[in-house]
């Protein structure tokens, strides 16, 4: 995978509430070590899972000028993170879900780490982080207590890549299409629905609509507003594989090969 470019990812944060208007530009810049697979922004810091180079925490308070805060080296290669109270969850792929106190940013230090085949996407929600093992499928996991976390629910599916948790339905995509979890009792997740289609790298779910990072079909748009009756409204073609896809008020941003960021209403 190419490194995706953080100082885009910095300036579309902060461009939010006017990209409606604005052209997208570069206003400030931060070299990660290695190479920067997803990034999440809590309050002045973003969190960066960086491959080999683990967790890098980037204080962006001054977007002109962000500047590195801390960092904490992972056993094996970061693929996603996800932030919640005072903890960075990071999938660390061999590794697994690597737990890790960043109540202090400029010392984050390492809480617990489960073991599981391949840790490749997740997504934490209450008491629990649901994390994609690209090997065997979506795992739940009570994190309630960091230092001790216990798994309490699973749904077999090879070549799970990425998780989102909207109430008691997780929406996960694999290399073959898209699965919706009933996981209201997280200790016994039911399939809802599935929609096959090529592949699934990343998605988003907002409101009634799922965006989904479609690799070479594009951006795949899902209608869940049913979740045991799922269907694909749209796709749109990009013009190479749609890796990622964020949502900012009416548009969709989509991190792609070989067009970079593109950006599409999301009645599109």
């Amino acid at each position: 995978m190419r490194k995706l470019s953080f100082l885009i990812t910095i300036f579309v944060v902060l461009l939010a509430s006017s990209i409606a208007t604005a052209d997208i530009t570069e206003v400030g810049s931060f070299d990660t070590p290695d190479r920067s697979y997803r990034v999440v922004v809590q309050g002045d810091y973003a969190y960066v899972a960086d491959h080999f180079s683990g967790l890098q925490i980037v204080d962006v308070s001054d977007p002109e000028n962000p500047t590195g805060a801390g960092s904490y080296n992972t056993p094996d290669r970061a693929i996603d993170v996800s932030v919640a109270g005072n903890y960075a969850y990071i999938a660390d792929s061999e590794t697994g879900l690597v737990i890790v106190d960043v109540s202090d940013p400029e010392n984050p230090n390492e809480v617990s780490v489960f073991d599981m085949g391949y840790a490749y996407g997740l997504d934490v929600a209450g008491n629990y982080a649901y994390v994609c093992d690209h090997r065997a499928g979506l795992r739940i996991i009570d994190v309630s207590d960091p230092e001790n976390p216990e798994q309490v629910g699973f749904i077999d599916r090879e070549w799970a890549n990425d998780a989102d948790v909207i109430g008691d339905y997780c929406y996960f995509v694999y290399n073959g299409g898209m699965y919706v979890i009933d996981v209201s009792d997280p200790g016994n997740p039911e399939i809802s629905d599935d929609l096959e289609f090529t592949q699934g790298l990343e998605l988003k779910v907002v409101g009634d609509i799922a965006y989904v990072a479609a690799s070479h079909e594009g951006l795949a748009l899902i209608d869940v507003s049913d979740p045991e009756n799922i269907v694909e409204i749209s796709t749109l073609d990009t013009p190479g594989i749609c890796r990622s896809v964020s949502l900012f008020g009416d548009y969709v941003l989509v991190a792609d090969d070989t067009g970079g960021i593109l950006h599409h209403l999301t009645n599109c």
